[in-house]
């Protein structure tokens, strides 16, 4: 018996972690940093009636984790899919949405630039969309009622431990990416392939600009 299927977690009650994502390529980064998967033994973890989430359960570090895919992005599909995994994984503990930030440029007001490979770790959640329209302006409710509340104290001790091991972090996180390089995947393509598209370039969705071309460039990241 594999120690993997040893340390196999009975059922869903034993689950403390969830890692949300929206998109698909979200999902397969976050896939690529699992142990190990337990897809053969998925249909001992049953969901609840009525619950229409996708999971991939499986072991990441010493964690039971599970990772749910969501069909779409959005508010209302967030939601539904929140109560949908606490339904199904009663005992979740820490639920993280990861994702690319909506392709943030800046932060701390436009004083320090987010560049490819950076981490981003929010510390609160604030309801951007809930104010008041004026003709030429929003503007947020930003009261003790209107603002959602704070986070748990096991949740703000834990942020509070990630701000201080900043150093540790770095280091773990290149280790990890080098370890990610390193395997033997075909979709991590060489530098050589790699492919960088020019600033403006228009993003699917908006009209096609004819004359974009993709230009490459070898050795580190090029900030357009």
């Amino acid at each position: 018996m594999s120690s993997d299927t040893h340390n196999r977690t009975r059922d869903c009650t034993a689950f403390e972690v969830a890692i949300i994502c929206a998109l698909s390529l979200e999902a397969d980064a976050m896939m690529a940093l699992f142990d190990h998967f337990w897809e053969q033994e998925q249909q001992h973890y049953e969901k609840s009636d009525g619950d229409t989430n996708s999971y991939t359960i499986g072991r990441l570090g010493q964690h039971h984790v599970v990772l749910v895919h969501m069909s779409h992005m959005g508010k209302a599909s967030a939601a539904n899919v929140a109560a949908n995994l606490r339904s199904s994984f009663p005992h979740i503990r820490l639920a993280l949405l990861v994702g690319i930030c909506g392709g943030v440029p800046f932060v701390d007001g436009g004083k320090e630039e987010i560049t490819l490979g950076d981490i981003v770790i929010s510390t609160q959640i604030v309801q951007s969309d809930f104010g008041r329209q004026y003709s030429d302006t929003f503007i947020r409710k930003n009261t003790a009622q209107d603002n959602l509340s704070r986070q748990n104290q096991d949740i703000g001790a834990f942020i509070s431990s990630l701000q201080t091991k900043v150093a540790t972090l770095e280091e773990q996180i290149r280790t990890n990416t080098v370890t990610l390089f390193n395997a033997e995947n075909p979709k991590n393509l060489k530098r050589s392939e790699d492919i960088f598209w020019c600033n403006s370039f228009r993003r699917p969705g908006h009209k096609v600009c004819p004359t974009s071309r993709p230009h490459r460039y070898t050795g580190t990241c090029y900030r357009l």
